[in-house]
């Protein structure tokens, strides 16, 4: 075997594997790294809500509608256990049962900074006893246009009775609607295709 220390400077050396070559690191620094990550998180906090706003289509604004729902929909069913199945009258008794921190929950997000702000959602829960309702029954739901999805229709987010949140997109949404206000809820199976 060759000696690699014997071996003049100019003469090739044989590649040894084992041996780990050291090379200059070529890592940016955790500094620079931490600078990038703030940049992008700063430039998306004050670019996304703008572009949400601006085009009316924000998944998150639609996403935290349905959080809130959900909310509201977990307090009214608490109501209901306290007054034997019965849902509250109207959204006001549940507002001023809720800590006043809450009040922005009934409220769609996407509403907010617009000509509609402060629009709130659409109480259909009166007279409802959770003990008797079919599970499709709708007990919020949303004025049309507060949700603008990738194809430029308008969809609804209703709370049902059962505990779950969905969407509505165009034309099923006018037709729940629809239904709704003309006493039918659930609304009739027929209707929604």
């Amino acid at each position: 075997m060759n000696d690699n220390r014997s071996m003049p400077d100019s003469a090739p050396r044989p590649l040894d594997y084992a041996t780990p070559v050291k090379r200059a690191s070529r890592r940016p620094s955790v500094t620079f790294m931490v600078v990038v990550i703030a940049t992008i998180g700063l430039g998306s906090a004050v670019l996304f809500p703008a572009f949400n706003r601006s085009c009316g289509c924000g998944t998150s604004s639609r996403v935290q509608c349905g959080t809130n729902m959900h909310q509201i929909l977990a307090a009214s069913l608490a109501y209901a256990q306290q007054h034997g199945g019965a849902l509250p009258d109207s959204i006001d008794t549940l507002k001023t049962s809720s800590p006043s921190y809450l009040a922005k929950l009934f409220v769609c997000p996407a509403t907010e900074g617009t000509l509609h702000s402060g629009v709130q959602y659409i109480y259909a829960g009166k007279g409802l006893n959770v003990q008797t309702a079919a599970k499709t029954t709708i007990v919020f739901y949303e004025p049309l246009g507060n949700h603008v999805g990738s194809n430029g229709q308008s969809s609804i987010n209703v709370a049902r009775i059962d505990g779950s949140v969905g969407t509505y997109d165009q034309p099923q949404a006018s037709k729940v609607i629809a239904e709704l206000q003309s006493g039918h809820n659930p609304p009739r199976a027929e209707m929604m295709k």
